[in-house]
């Protein structure tokens, strides 16, 4: 189990690395603005995810990890071609959304080629973790990255940076996809019967889709509402702050995406003590990562600052030692809803999300009547100490539960 979660850990620091040295390249190569129609874009692309999430990697992780044979394999075909439909749906949809939010034709166009190439790229991660595979993922990704970063390079020589970094994206994904991938028996021709398969899925996937949407909003509302009240430029540089941040929550992201099979594995089989121990081993490792990283961050601050020359590029560093709370404040959150996910509890997770993202919405909303743009991350922070103790007033009862139990 260790090694699984090691190397799915490993492969997050690949894809946060990347990730995080383009956008830093992005940020000092660009203006604001155009910066900020990058990060509207990605995050626009990155909308689909969520479905694709609650529909089918959940089901994947948590449904799929126990069975073999041919029934593995029916199952596998029908997650897999209804995948299929729920990205080319939810593609579209990005499009569309990015051209009511005022993004060029040609970069809506780019963002729905990401969230199509991203979401098939996804399945294969996941369905690596899944059989228990993370060398296929960390092989997948490296190819992708390292594609991604070069073509960055080479595209920029023809194309605006922002449309060099997201089209980078989308061969890379390709790239990655051609070299490393798993068979996924996919039969669209099947659609209506894999759908009719489908229907005892839906039971508990309709309220991990509901989560999904709430969990998005929770993510990335901000985004949206900065774009709208303030605009591209104003979005570049608070984004900005939380680019040298995302390492800490990405890399919790990687934690739960190795986790949430085995912690399923494990509750499966009616050992909710070794889960909850797996979640709280598992959350205080990441905590105390990020808390280092933030503090060393945070302390070459002024070595940062001096390595900037533009004034105007230089003012979001000083949001980031907001940015560093809101990161570490994120992560339990993000592992007992992996927790929550592995016990088929969407609507418990769900409902929790609501209440952080009505109050953080509420808050956002100064940003239209003068509010400064630091308000929107002391939005952030207060949703994510709402929801932080909501889920820890469920989860630690059952802790000393389990405890009491065993002992």
């Amino acid at each position: 189990m260790r090694h699984v979660v090691y190397l799915a850990v490993l492969n997050q620091a690949v894809v946060s690395g990347s990730m995080f040295a383009l956008n830093v390249a992005l940020i000092g190569l660009s203006s604001p603005a155009a910066y900020g129609q990058f990060v509207l874009a990605l995050a626009l692309s990155l909308l689909s995810f969520g479905a694709q999430n609650a529909l089918i990697l959940l089901p994947l992780n948590v449904l799929l990890a126990p069975l073999s044979g041919q029934r593995r394999r029916v199952s596998l075909r029908m997650l897999s071609t209804i995948d299929a439909a729920v990205l080319g749906l939810t593609s579209l949809s990005v499009i569309g959304l990015s051209l009511l939010f005022g993004l060029p034709p040609f970069l809506a166009v780019l963002a729905g080629a990401l969230a199509l190439t991203n979401g098939m790229r996804e399945f294969q991660r996941s369905l690596y973790l899944t059989d228990g595979k993370p060398a296929g993922l960390l092989w997948l990704d490296i190819i992708t990255f390292a594609v991604a970063l070069t073509t960055t390079a080479a595209l920029s020589f023809v194309l605006s940076l922002t449309e060099a970094a997201l089209t980078a994206l989308i061969i890379g994904n390709l790239a990655g996809l051609a070299f490393v991938r798993q068979p996924t028996l996919c039969s669209p021709s099947r659609l209506p019967r894999m759908l009719r398969r489908y229907a005892p899925y839906w039971t508990k996937s309709r309220w991990a889709l509901f989560g999904a949407g709430v969990t998005e909003a929770h993510l990335r509302l901000y985004v949206f509402v900065i774009e709208f009240a303030r605009g591209s430029a104003a979005l570049g540089m608070v984004y900005a702050g939380r680019v040298l941040v995302n390492p800490v929550t990405l890399l919790a992201f990687g934690w739960t995406r190795a986790s949430r099979p085995i912690i399923a594995r494990q509750l499966a089989e009616g050992d909710k003590r070794t889960a909850l121990h797996t979640l709280f081993a598992g959350t205080a490792v990441l905590i105390l990562i990020g808390a280092v990283y933030v503090v060393i961050l945070n302390a070459c601050l002024p070595l940062i600052k001096g390595m900037i020359a533009s004034p105007e590029s230089r003012a979001f560093l000083d949001l980031l030692p907001l940015w560093s709370l809101f990161a570490v404040l994120a992560v339990p959150a993000i592992c007992i809803g992996v927790y929550l996910q592995a016990a088929h509890r969407y609507q418990t997770l769900a409902m929790s999300i609501c209440g952080s993202v009505l109050v953080s919405g509420v808050l956002l909303c100064g940003l239209f009547f003068g509010a400064p743009l630091q308000w929107a991350i002391y939005s952030l922070i207060i949703g994510e100490v709402v929801l932080l103790t909501t889920l820890l007033a469920i989860v630690l009862p059952e802790a000393l539960e389990a405890r009491e139990v065993a002992a």
